[in-house]
């Protein structure tokens, strides 16, 4: 989780932006921030850190956000990076790069979503615009995906979903529930175990995963 949150923190240095920093005060609201300008004026990504952290209200910049339970109501223009133990994210966000143990999604995301977790969660009441990129122990989806997903796994759960791209994955387990349509192709590594019907996929796709030879020295 620590290698996590730091890949966060190092994505967030290639942002031109300003310094502007908030840190979450004990009454889990936002201290006084300070902000330092030089002669070209950008915007600083906002940060939020807490144990629980509860986030909410209108972020007009990229914003990171981090805790052992993190959950988040925003409305973010621009990168909403997320990193904790426990997340649940209910905002608006342009991006989303979330990382976290448990990792449940609800938002509305305008572009694409990054995500990593353990148990990763979207729900059927989030709203996607385009692709998912997402890495984990168990993956659930169940929101209806307007683009493509791509998906390295243990195991992938696909429930009462609608995907009208492609599907790309490499899991060991695919699990099928409920009505899944699959509007274009499903390609899978060949030794995924299925679990239920691909009745609703357009075309389904295997390939052989790549063996990996480590030299001994």
């Amino acid at each position: 989780m620590k290698k996590l949150i730091l890949a966060f923190g190092f994505l967030l240095t290639f942002l031109p932006v300003n310094v502007l920093a908030c840190v979450n005060g004990p009454e889990g609201t936002d201290a006084n921030c300070e902000e330092t300008t030089e002669q070209t004026q950008v915007e600083q990504p906002r940060f939020s850190i807490g144990d629980n952290l509860n986030t909410s209200g209108e972020k007009q910049r990229s914003s990171f956000f981090t805790g052992s339970t993190v959950t988040d109501n925003s409305l973010v223009t621009g990168v909403a990076f997320v990193a904790g133990n426990k997340l649940e994210l209910n905002g608006k966000y342009e991006y989303g790069f979330h990382a976290g143990n448990g990792v449940t999604i609800n938002g509305t995301y305008e572009k694409d979503v990054f995500a990593a977790g353990n148990n990763l969660v979207i729900e059927k009441d989030a709203k996607l615009a385009r692709d998912i990129f997402a890495a984990g122990n168990v993956i659930t989806i169940r929101a209806h995906v307007p683009g493509d997903v791509f998906i390295a796994a243990n195991k992938l759960v696909l429930e009462d979903v609608s995907i009208d791209g492609d599907v790309n994955i490499i899991v060991n387990t695919l699990e099928i529930k409920g009505e899944v349509k699959i509007g274009k192709t499903l390609t899978r590594n060949k030794d995924a175990k299925v679990v239920g019907e691909l009745a609703g996929v357009g075309k389904d796709e295997t390939y052989v995963k790549p063996e990996v030879k480590v030299n001994s020295i």
